[in-house]
């Protein structure tokens, strides 16, 4: 019993420093992108666990002013900084935005909510998708609410999307 309870313990590690590597590996890329961000707002979001981790890019970038979606309503999303303060969507410079999968148009597959579609549907700046190179799809359904990226980034480094014709 104790065999196999170590064995699946052990495999259950094993993802989870494949998993650690991979998030490294994409704040990695997106502290190189934002080094020339210092003093810009830029909005990510704490991540649920089977999202991409952004805590190291926090540390590797403290210089940019980072805030948080809260959501409100059914229907309301908005962004707040670690102590609470409200920030408005014309003050953030851009967000990191997860996603379940994103296709190379920049079509994010969500949980389903709406709200970043509501929110980003009303936000001019820089919208990145944010996920694991697996969760990659060459094209995903989308509906006309649907509102794209306009870049993914992944462990292996950025995605440029083609916009649909």
């Amino acid at each position: 019993m104790k065999a196999s309870l170590r064995e699946k313990i052990k495999l259950r590690l094993q993802r989870w420093a494949q998993v650690s590597q991979e998030d490294q590996q994409l704040c990695n890329h997106l502290a190189e992108a934002l080094k020339d961000c210092r003093g810009q707002t830029w909005g990510a979001y704490q991540a649920l666990a089977d999202e991409p981790q952004l805590r190291s890019l926090f540390v590797l970038r403290p210089e940019i002013k980072w805030v948080f979606p809260r959501v409100i309503s059914k229907t309301e999303m908005i962004f707040e900084t670690p102590s609470g303060l409200q920030i408005s969507p014309s003050e953030i410079h851009g967000l990191l935005i997860p996603g379940l999968a994103f296709d190379l148009s920049g079509v994010r597959l969500g949980r389903g909510g709406g709200f970043y579609d509501r929110f980003l549907g009303q936000y001019l700046g820089k919208k990145w998708g944010i996920c694991y190179s697996v969760c990659l799809e060459h094209e995903l359904p989308a509906d006309p609410w649907d509102q794209k990226v306009h870049c993914v980034w992944t462990e292996q480094g950025r995605v440029r999307v083609q916009p649909s014709p």
